[in-house]
């Protein structure tokens, strides 16, 4: 009879290590998907914010282009200018 609780004690304690072990595993599996993801929201803050830049400097980019070139143009077709600009920024807006 000793001998058999010998053995069940024995069997209890590797089913308890095996399952410390596998809660351990799990936890550590956990920890590492959370650090993922926060990693993965700091990735998509700091594309939101250089797509958002990008965007302010191209159009900071045509609106410059476009003064430049009524700059150029005679004055007494700058109005014709003016409305051309207008008329391509509406459609690049609307592309």
């Amino acid at each position: 009879m000793f001998h058999m609780s010998k053995h069940l004690d024995s069997l209890t304690d590797a089913a308890g290590r095996i399952g410390e072990i596998g809660t351990n595993f799990l936890e550590d599996r956990i920890e590492l998907l959370a650090l993922e993801a926060q990693e993965a929201k700091i990735r998509l803050a700091q594309m939101l914010l250089l797509v958002c830049a990008g965007s302010v400097f191209t159009l900071f980019g045509i609106i410059v282009l476009f003064c430049a070139l009524i700059y150029v143009l005679p004055p007494e077709w700058r109005l014709y200018g003016m409305l051309g600009c207008a008329l391509a920024s509406i459609l690049l807006a609307a592309c």
